[in-house]
């Protein structure tokens, strides 16, 4: 289990690259990330997220795995 300096380093880490990875400019993002923490093998997970590109045309949400 992580405490709460560790948990927001991550948050902060997955901001910096959510930034890189979308191709436009964006009004909100949602995402789900899971972790399972097995005792002597490295964490294992998923990721997805959504997000709003900003402008008046496309107001539909991006699914991106």
């Amino acid at each position: 289990m992580i405490g709460i300096p560790e948990e927001k380093k991550l948050y902060s880490e997955i901001q910096k690259k959510l930034f890189y990875i979308i191709p436009e400019k964006w009004e909100s993002i949602y995402l789900y990330a899971s972790v399972i923490d097995v005792p002597n093998q490295k964490p294992i997970g998923e990721m997805y997220f959504y997000y709003l590109p900003k402008g008046i045309i496309k107001k539909k949400f991006v699914n991106r795995l």
